[in-house]
C-alpha cells in the first residue's frame, strides 16, 4: 500500500509527489515533475471514462480568485478584493500630489475575449462569509 502527498503551488510550473511505501520499511520517494507529465501520469491509473483531457496549458490561479468560467474563447473571473487603502499619486504639470484611497471591499467580474479584457463589472459588499 502507498500513500502519496501532492502540492501544486503557483510560484512554479512543476508539480511535487511525495510518496510513502507503507509495505517495505516506510520507503519515501520524492519525485518533482511538470503539470502535463503529472496529468499523464495520473491518467494512466484511471479508466478511460474518468481521464483528464487537457486541450489547453493549464492556468494556476491567484487566491483572490474565488470563481472562474471557460466558454470557447470567452472566459469569466469572479475576483474578492477585501478592503484596503491605496496611495494614488496624480500630477499635472510640475504640481504633483499623492492621495490616500479607502477602497471598499468587492467583487470584481472581469470578462476576457481572446485573451483581451471585454469588460469588467463591480460590487461593494460590507461582509465576505466565504463560499
Amino acid at each position: 500500500m502507498r500513500e502519496a502527498i501532492i502540492r501544486i503551488g503557483d510560484s512554479s510550473k512543476d508539480v511535487e509527489i511525495l510518496v510513502n511505501n507503507l509495505v517495505f520499511d516506510n520507503e519515501i520517494i520524492e519525485k518533482k515533475m511538470s503539470f502535463s507529465k503529472f496529468v499523464e501520469t495520473l491518467n494512466d491509473y484511471l479508466d478511460k471514462n474518468e481521464r483528464i483531457k487537457l486541450n489547453r496549458p493549464c492556468k494556476f490561479i491567484e487566491p483572490g480568485v474565488i470563481g472562474h468560467d471557460l466558454a470557447g474563447s470567452k472566459e469569466k473571473y469572479i475576483i474578492n478584493q477585501p478592503e484596503h487603502r491605496r496611495f494614488i499619486t496624480y500630477s499635472k504639470g510640475d504640481d504633483n500630489q499623492a492621495y490616500e484611497v479607502n477602497f471598499p471591499s468587492s467583487i470584481y467580474v472581469v470578462y476576457l475575449s481572446n485573451n483581451r479584457i471585454s469588460g469588467i463589472k463591480a460590487f461593494m459588499y460590507l461582509n465576505w462569509d466565504g463560499m
